[in-house]
């Protein structure tokens, strides 16, 4: 029995160390990419269409458990980025994380309940490495273990299953939080100014900022979540039409990129310190968030976490100055996934909340998530539980 712990220890650690390390690899190679994106040349403009439907059919003539696709999940967001594409980092961190956990899964035991023994131990992988890949691309330990307990608690068939979910994830995040440390990549926290001036401190406060903050996320999440399922109706995993989709979202993404509109490419980062009340902060959030819902949905590999973060805390802040800022930055993605605890430990890691603001957050996503829940037809809904 000793002996076994061990093993499956052993391969936990090597999975782990597996994932942080790709996914470090991952992170580096994008912010790499995004300061090259000022030098572009037609050459370069070239490439990006003429790989894009390479990449499909080679992506088809490969089983998903080949090493190819394990590659696709790196290469294709540095396209997508190299481009411009409004699309995030985290989904590849995670989806490196599951097929890493899906190819160096340990052989079934042989036990006569082995099947549901696989499946637990399946999750713990699962958990394992969603956190460790979460982490890696945020730098934020917390906020990934309680997003992993998040997606596993409804999986979950007992307490104890949960607890052991949440042991994995914390080894798998504790993991890769070290090794970024070693490596220098540190958490970046972005500045608001002087910390006192945008905290929530009463209940009069937390109830005036809700008045505005929960109109502001029901509607920007539904229109986001109606975009995006109208884009990725039309990808259906079809050969023609989703490399169709992918040109045309690199050439929509080079044309803005050619313009300079601020903001609204990429990551989308400049948006963060966007406070003013003036109208085309209003269009780059709208644009910024339709052509995210379009190359999400329209089959780009990358995430929507950041891209949210970045159009959340511009909207807060054209409201309500820096305050708004800090609530609407985790709380739109919070609300279009419906993880308000996992939004509210990535607002404090990040930002610092204090506890008003902090809760503030989370009552903001669960009345939000809640109301959409209600106005979404069951097969819009992405999760039943807005917590």
């Amino acid at each position: 029995m000793f002996a076994s712990l061990s093993h499956r220890a052993l391969h936990a650690l090597k999975l782990a160390l597996a994932v942080s390390l790709t996914t470090l690899l991952f992170r580096a190679g994008l912010e790499a990419i995004v300061e090259a994106r000022s030098h572009f040349v037609p050459a370069v403009i070239f490439a990006l269409l003429a790989t894009w439907p390479l990449l499909e059919i080679l992506r088809r003539s490969s089983p998903t458990s080949s090493w190819w696709d394990g590659v696709r999940h790196v290469t294709d967001p540095w396209l997508g980025h190299l481009a411009g594409a409004s699309i995030g980092r985290e989904g590849v961190g995670l989806k490196i994380g599951e097929w890493l956990a899906q190819r160096f899964s340990l052989p079934s035991s042989t036990s006569p309940n082995s099947s549901q023994a696989d499946d637990v131990l399946r999750m713990d992988l699962h958990a394992l490495c969603w956190a460790a890949g979460f982490t890696a691309i945020f730098h934020t330990p917390w906020a990934a273990i309680v997003w992993v307990i998040s997606e596993l608690r409804p999986k979950s068939q007992s307490m104890r299953q949960l607890i052991r979910h949440t042991l994995w994830a914390m080894f798998g995040s504790l993991t890769a939080w070290l090794l970024a440390e070693a490596f220098g990549f540190h958490l970046h926290v972005w500045g608001l100014g002087s910390p006192h001036t945008w905290q929530i401190r009463g209940v009069a406060q937390l109830l005036w900022h809700l008045s505005w903050l929960v109109p502001i996320l029901v509607l920007t999440s539904l229109a986001y979540h109606l975009a995006k399922n109208f884009f990725a109706r039309r990808v259906q995993s079809k050969f023609l039409i989703r490399s169709t989709w992918g040109m045309v979202a690199i050439i929509v993404a080079v044309w803005l990129n050619q313009g300079g509109s601020p903001g609204v490419m990429s990551l989308g980062l400049e948006l963060f310190p966007t406070f003013s009340s003036d109208s085309n902060a209003w269009s780059v959030v709208a644009l910024k968030l339709l052509l995210t819902a379009m190359f999400v949905g329209g089959g780009l590999r990358g995430g929507e976490v950041t891209p949210l973060l970045m159009c959340g805390a511009a909207l807060g802040g054209a409201v309500a100055g820096p305050t708004g800022a800090s609530l609407g930055f985790a709380s739109l993605w919070g609300t279009v996934s419906q993880r308000g605890w996992a939004a509210m430990i990535l607002a404090w890691e990040i930002l610092g909340l204090g506890a008003w603001s902090m809760l503030t957050v989370l009552a903001g996503v669960f009345l939000s998530a809640t109301i959409l829940e209600a106005l979404l037809a069951p097969s819009l809904a992405e999760r039943a539980n807005p917590l």
